[in-house]
C-alpha cells in the first residue's frame, strides 16, 4: 500500500514542472484548447495555472472511458447541495416521485417529500501516486509523462466507478431482484418491477427505467440467448433525414452500458445486469475535480512524484429504482 511521506497542496514544484511540459500539447488539442485559455491565471507566472490545467486535461482524457457509469445516476455538484467548497457530508431530501391527484371534491393531496425523510451523503478520497523519474522529467519526455498521468487518472476513476456500480447492485431493493439467468423476458420483468413500485400509500412512484448495465458475462449470455430471434440496436437520436452518432446502443427501450468493473454479487448470485431509473435511483457527488499534489513515496530517492486525487461519494435515493438480474 503506497503512502506518501510528504504531501503539499496543488501548485508545488513537481506538478508545476509537469504542467509546463504539457501545456503546449494541451493547446494543440482542439477539445482542450478553449479551457486552457479560459483560466483567470496568467500562464507566464502562475503555478496554479499549470497544476489546474494538468489535472483537468488528464481527467478529461480519462473521463470518456468511464462516463457510462456516471450516466446511470443523478449527478450532483457541491453547488447543487449548497456548498461551493465541499463539506464532506450533505443532507439530501429524498426527492421521490409521487402521483398527483385531480382535485375534484376534497381529495387528499400527497406531497413529494411527505414522510420521505432525507439521506446523508459523505465523500471519500480516491488517490494514486505516479513515480516520475528525474531523468525523464529533465529530458522533457512529454509523451511518456502524459501517458503515465493518464493511466493514473484512469486508476482513480476506475476505483470510483467500481465503488459506484457495486453500491448500485447492493442498494437495489431485493424485491426487484430477477433470478434465473438473463434473457429478453428477464429484462422485461425488471422493467415491470421498477414501473410497478409503490410507496407506503400504495401509490406508484412513477419510475421509468432508462438504462441497463451489462456485466462481462451478462452481455454474452444475453446476446447469445436462443429466445432472442433478432437483436436490433438503434439510437434515440436518429430521426428521418438525419444520421447522427448514437450516444448509446438501445435494447428493449433501455440505453446499454458496460459495467465490466462490477464485482459485487446479489444474494450470493452472480450479477448479469442491472436496470435503473437513472434520475431516481441513486445520486453521485463529485466534490472535487481531479487534483494534483506533490509528494514522495518511500524509497524513491531522486525520483519525483505527482499524486492524483478526487473526492466523491454516492447515496441511494429510492431503492425501488433499480433491479438486478442474476443467475439462477
Amino acid at each position: 500500500m503506497m503512502k506518501a511521506t510528504q504531501v503539499t497542496k496543488s501548485g508545488s514544484t513537481i506538478a508545476e514542472q509537469v504542467g509546463k511540459l504539457l501545456v503546449d500539447d494541451m493547446k494543440a488539442d482542439p477539445v482542450l484548447k478553449e479551457s486552457v485559455f479560459t483560466e483567470d491565471n496568467d500562464m507566464s507566472n502562475s503555478a496554479d495555472f499549470y497544476t489546474t490545467q494538468l489535472a483537468s486535461a488528464i481527467y478529461y482524457k480519462s473521463y470518456d472511458k468511464f462516463q457510462q457509469y456516471f450516466d446511470m445516476v443523478w449527478n450532483l455538484t457541491p453547488a447543487d447541495v449548497g456548498s461551493m467548497d465541499g463539506a464532506g457530508a450533505y443532507k439530501i431530501p429524498k426527492l421521490i416521485s409521487a402521483t398527483a391527484a385531480k382535485i375534484d371534491g376534497g381529495e387528499v393531496v400527497d406531497y413529494i417529500n411527505d414522510n420521505k425523510d432525507s439521506v446523508t451523503l459523505e465523500t471519500d478520497t480516491y488517490a494514486i501516486g505516479t513515480r516520475i523519474n528525474r531523468r525523464l522529467l529533465k529530458r522533457a519526455g512529454k509523451g511518456i509523462i502524459a501517458r503515465l498521468l493518464t493511466v493514473a487518472s484512469d486508476a482513480v476513476l476506475r476505483a470510483v466507478c467500481t465503488d459506484l456500480i457495486n453500491g448500485m447492485i447492493s442498494a437495489a431493493v431485493d424485491a426487484n431482484t430477477v433470478t434465473g439467468e438473463i434473457s429478453y423476458a428477464k429484462v422485461e420483468e425488471s422493467k415491470r418491477l421498477i414501473k410497478a413500485s409503490t410507496d407506503s400509500n400504495s401509490q406508484k412512484f412513477g419510475l421509468m427505467p432508462d438504462f441497463i448495465g451489462f456485466t462481462e458475462t451478462g452481455w454474452e449470455k444475453y446476446i447469445t440467448d436462443t429466445t432472442i430471434v433478432a437483436m436490433v440496436g438503434y439510437g434515440q437520436r436518429n430521426v428521418p433525414g438525419a444520421k447522427l452518432d448514437n450516444d448509446y446502443q438501445v435494447v428493449q427501450g433501455l440505453k446499454v452500458t458496460d459495467i465490466a468493473l462490477a464485482t459485487g454479487t446479489k444474494d450470493a448470485k452472480t450479477v448479469r445486469a442491472i436496470v435503473v431509473d437513472s434520475m431516481n435511483f441513486m445520486c453521485f457527488l463529485k466534490e472535487t475535480e481531479m487534483e494534483t499534489y506533490d509528494g514522495r513515496l518511500p524509497g524513491t530517492a531522486g525520483d519525483e512524484e505527482v499524486i492524483h486525487a478526487m473526492d466523491a461519494g454516492y447515496i441511494v435515493m429510492n431503492t425501488a429504482g433499480g433491479s438486478v438480474i442474476t443467475t439462477a
